[in-house]
């Protein structure tokens, strides 16, 4: 996500307003973002079905607990609003029920994608298929291979079936209680010219202290010199 998010803001954070910028203009980013991405990806599927079940399962709790917390306890919102622009019509971020629906949707496309790949990747049903022991761990090495990799095929066709519904769903809603797209990026941009004018104050007082510290030891130095050279009395 850091390496998503990274391609993203290159093309939506103007020149002038970077601090930092990797050189090498936008293909050699392109290029050390999308590498390590579809790696982390291919990594997903190769696993085990069992893994990679798990780690669907452990996306999905981000979103969950995103929304419950985020109600809770009011997010960056209530820490800085101008920053973090809050919708109130559903009490999250601008935009943020598209991005949840765009995360189950990816989701949703990666469980089909894996219900294909896992039963061919691992052998199911065929004498080159994995045994027992090489799922969970071998907690339950003793169970019949079948039956484990049959649960995993319906928990995940469960997963996906409820990903796509709860994509649409969401889509749906975010249709009516979101901003247009042009507002969304509006927000978005003041959220980062305001992120960025916070950064650029905290590095302007920190290049200040630095050069403090440098004339007060350039003083003490001077003094010191000073002091050497007086002759003893």
């Amino acid at each position: 996500m850091v390496y998503i998010s990274a391609m993203i803001l290159r093309h939506r954070i103007p020149k002038e307003d970077y601090v930092f910028r990797i050189p090498g203009g936008n293909g050699l980013l392109g290029v050390i973002c999308i590498v390590p991405t579809c790696v982390a990806i291919f990594a997903f599927f190769v696993n085990g079905s069992d893994y990679y079940l798990g780690g669907m399962i452990g996306l999905l709790t981000g979103p969950i607990l995103y929304l419950i917390w985020r109600r809770m306890y009011g997010g960056l919102s209530k820490k800085d609003p101008e920053a973090f622009v809050c919708n109130p019509r559903t009490g999250l971020a601008v935009g943020d029920t598209r991005r949840i629906s765009f995360l189950l949707l990816v989701i949703t496309i990666m469980n089909l994608i894996a219900l294909v790949f896992e039963p061919w990747y691992e052998g199911w049903g065929t004498e080159d298929a994995w045994e027992s022991g090489d799922y969970f761990d071998g907690i339950l090495e003793a169970a019949n291979v079948d039956t484990i990799v049959g649960t995993i095929r319906i928990v995940l066709w469960i997963v996906t079936i409820v990903c796509a519904a709860a994509c649409i769903i969401i889509y749906l809603v975010s249709r009516k209680v979101e901003p247009s797209k042009a507002e969304i990026k509006e927000a978005f941009k003041k959220s980062c010219d305001a992120i960025s004018a916070r950064h650029n104050k905290e590095l302007e007082e920190m290049i200040a202290e630095e050069e403090i510290a440098e004339a007060a030891e350039a003083v003490e130095r001077a003094a010191a010199a000073a002091e050497e050279e007086k002759p003893d009395k």
